[in-house]
């Protein structure tokens, strides 16, 4: 059972029956599901970028992720139709809490300048990172991404209570205030 999770079962659940005093279980904050998105530069269109982009993902997740292409062409951002703009992967459960684990006990402690995420008053929290090669999982392969890769990060929440602060402190992200 991972610490997070095992956390957030004995202690966070019923912290929040004694101080928010909930009378009922399925009003309690549950963290439901992380999406990862990685968006993929299309002017270059170079296979081996786009390769490096979803193995990067599933090295860091253990999953496989769902490539999407764009819809329609677009000059301005010299898109056209049909190219590979992005891959993005959903996370649950186990592997949630995982990639939870890693990222805020592996990799945040590795940004320089990192203050806080802001805090949020809906159930979704948006987060991104300038740099993914700062996951442990990708070390032995570093020589291997010559370009920065940045992804974002969102976190939705399960609850009839919009806010998703008590749930992220419980969990021991650093938050701005």
């Amino acid at each position: 059972m991972n610490r997070i999770y095992s956390w957030y079962e004995h202690v966070s659940k019923k912290d929040y029956i004694y101080k928010l005093q909930y009378t009922n279980v399925f009003n309690i904050q549950k963290l439901d599901r992380i999406v990862i998105n990685i968006g993929i530069n299309s002017a270059i269109h170079d296979p081996k970028q786009i390769l490096l982009c979803l193995t990067a993902l599933e090295l860091i997740t253990t999953q496989k992720p769902v490539i999407y292409r764009s819809k329609k062409s677009i000059a301005a951002f010299k898109v056209r139709k049909n190219v590979i703009i992005g891959a993005k992967l959903l996370l649950r459960k186990q592997n949630m809490y995982d990639f939870l684990d890693t990222f805020i006990f592996l990799t945040l402690p590795k940004l320089n300048g990192f203050r806080g995420f802001k805090l949020s008053r809906s159930n979704c929290v948006n987060f991104g990172v300038f740099d993914i090669l700062i996951f442990p999982q990708l070390h032995d392969n570093a020589d291997n991404f010559q370009k920065q890769l940045g992804a974002t990060f969102t976190c939705i929440g399960k609850s009839k209570v919009q806010n998703m602060n008590l749930l992220l402190n419980s969990f021991q992200i650093p938050q701005r205030k």
